[in-house]
């Protein structure tokens, strides 16, 4: 089974747009958090995550979020490719889901395009 996490947080003030529910971009900082603390739990830090710049993003909106709720979100790995992996992820309020998308990322460790992943790291998003 491919990797996955959640993770829970409140929305806060400064995720809010003038309507004092979440700003569109929210949905992808959870995302990348979630994304974050998954490459930590699975042993890799920032020589992984500052080699894998985003090449394609997209969020579908099924619920506001208002400040001061509670979000669950849920990040999967959705397909690994050669140098590629997607993500795609939920965020839930009282397990209802508010958001729902899905990242790509690319390994490039160096300025010269992308490489393929370490076997260690693919093995990794793979099994959880």
């Amino acid at each position: 089974m491919p990797a996955s996490i959640s993770i829970t947080r409140t929305l806060q003030w400064v995720e809010t747009d003038a309507s004092t529910h979440q700003h569109y971009s929210s949905g992808f900082r959870w995302a990348e958090e979630a994304e974050h603390a998954l490459w930590r739990r699975l042993g890799f830090g920032i020589e992984i995550v500052g080699a894998i710049p985003r090449v394609a993003v997209s969020m579908e909106y099924l619920r506001r979020i208002f400040y001061g709720e509670e979000i669950v979100t849920h990040l999967r790995v959705e397909k690994v490719g050669t140098s590629s992996c997607t993500f795609a992820f939920e965020a839930y309020v009282n397990g209802e889901i508010a958001m729902r998308g899905q990242h790509t990322c690319v390994h490039a460790p160096n300025t010269s395009g992308s490489a393929p992943w370490p076997e260690t790291v693919r093995a990794a998003l793979l099994s959880d």
